[in-house]
């Protein structure tokens, strides 16, 4: 053969070689493309059937998102350095009442007593965490009625509404008490509870009331109307949005329950038992208590052992239920800070959620052929740092349950999404690996 025909076909086997090259790197790159995209859609449609999922109320989300929500709090809650000087409570105990003949409703003329007291010690404002939808011994109502009135508007009643469901003839006594006793200011006690689709209520207190658009129902709250009374602006943290369609209103800020330097984060004075060594004319308070409560927001309420106790975050550590008055408090701060825990709107929710499918279906894609556990492990403690990191830093509560299902859904097709469809088109059974 001529040599120059040898060249001819030599460049002529490269001049094929190069073009076989070119199609097969242009075929890797639209099968690249091609995966791309399929990854990119299923993320979404992920992420969408979730959101989809959390909004409809039906069952399977919530204890994830519940169970996350209250470890960040256990961990994470922030500590003041000391107590916080601008808030106390006092706390009516059972050993305080031991010697009364009824629990409930306290008796009248403790409070009367109390109330009088508070205000001699300079209290700020008086708040009483109590109802008073019925009436007890006269002399002793009108005495609580007086001790009101004398403390020239300093003190707050905590009021119920229709939303307690107490007969008409109980709210027509709330009405009656607050005109003997001045028309001080009122404030609702009551706090949201997250009630949606399926199963049993959330029982946690979780949530700060919002405005409703109701007449028959109290729009100001007992912290709003504790800092009036002291003369302090309350921040909107949320809850003057009208709620809609069953919503919950904004999240309480939860504070630590102790304090860095390892004191309560709420200063608590209990009234000490009836005759335990002070004679009638004795204060209630000891005297060196009292510079405790001066120009601080007081909240009297009760702190017994089975009644008006409530589950928060920190129960999941412990199972311990907090009383109503630290609930209070806990929200009375907030709103003197102005700290909010902020969520995510369904876009923005819809983004992070397509994001985690699409590093969970990358990462199943990638190890299908060795996949196990350790990805689901690996995906969850990264999901946990993150949403741990947005609470401590940024105060933003990510969604636990839509990020869990979606980090666990898109690993589960990751890894089996190949042998699924082979095995359809061949008409065999998928199994899950």
């Amino acid at each position: 053969m001529d040599t120059r025909e040898q060249h001819r076909d030599g460049g002529a086997g490269i001049a094929l070689d190069a073009a076989s090259e070119t199609r097969q790197n242009a075929a890797a790159i639209g099968k690249g493309a091609g995966v791309l995209l399929t990854v990119l859609l299923l993320a979404c449609l992920i992420a969408l059937a979730l959101i989809a999922w959390a909004r409809s109320g039906l069952p399977g989300l919530e204890a994830p998102d519940r169970y996350f929500y209250d470890l960040r709090h256990v961990w994470l809650a922030k500590a003041p350095p000391t107590a916080r000087p601008e808030i106390a409570i006092v706390a009516v105990t059972d050993r305080s009442i031991a010697s009364y003949p009824a629990m409930q409703p306290i008796d009248r003329g403790l409070l009367a007593r109390l109330v009088t007291e508070l205000q001699s010690a300079g209290a700020r404002a008086i708040g009483l965490d109590l109802r008073f939808d019925r009436a007890t011994e006269p002399a002793k109502d009108e005495a609580l009625a007086a001790a009101i009135r004398g403390a020239g508007g300093r003190v707050v009643i905590g009021a119920i509404d229709a939303r307690s469901g107490a007969p008409a003839e109980g709210l027509a006594f709330q009405r009656e008490f607050l005109a003997r006793a001045g028309n001080p200011r009122s404030g609702h006690l009551y706090f949201d509870r997250k009630k949606q689709g399926f199963g049993q209520p959330d029982l946690a207190v979780r949530f700060i009331a919002r405005r409703t658009t109701s007449e028959t129902e109290l729009q100001t709250s007992f912290g709003e109307a504790l800092l009036e009374a002291a003369g302090i602006a309350a921040s909107d943290v949320g809850q003057t949005v009208v709620a809609k369609n069953g919503e919950v209103g904004p999240h309480i800020a939860w504070l630590a329950p102790k304090a860095a330097d390892g004191s309560d984060t709420f200063t608590r004075i209990e009234v000490p038992p009836a005759g335990s060594g002070s004679g009638a004319a004795e204060p209630i308070i000891p005297k060196s208590l009292q510079p405790a409560l001066a120009n601080r927001i007081v909240i009297v309420g009760g702190a017994f052992q089975d009644f008006d106790r409530h589950l928060t975050p920190f129960s999941a550590w412990d199972g311990a239920r907090m009383t109503a008055a630290e609930v209070h408090a806990h929200i009375t701060a907030q709103l003197m800070d102005g700290r909010r825990l902020t969520g995510l709107d369904w876009r923005q929710e819809l983004i992070l959620l397509a994001a985690i499918a699409f590093v969970g279906l990358a990462l199943g894609y990638w190890r299908r052929m060795q996949g196990g556990l350790g990805d689901y492990a690996l995906l969850t403690v990264i999901l946990v740092l993150v949403g741990g990191t947005a609470f401590s830093l940024y105060s933003v509560v990510l969604p636990s349950d839509t990020m869990f299902y979606a980090a666990l859904a898109s690993i589960i097709i990751g890894h089996n999404g190949v042998r699924w469809t082979r095995s359809i088109l061949r008409g065999r059974m998928p199994t899950v690996r």
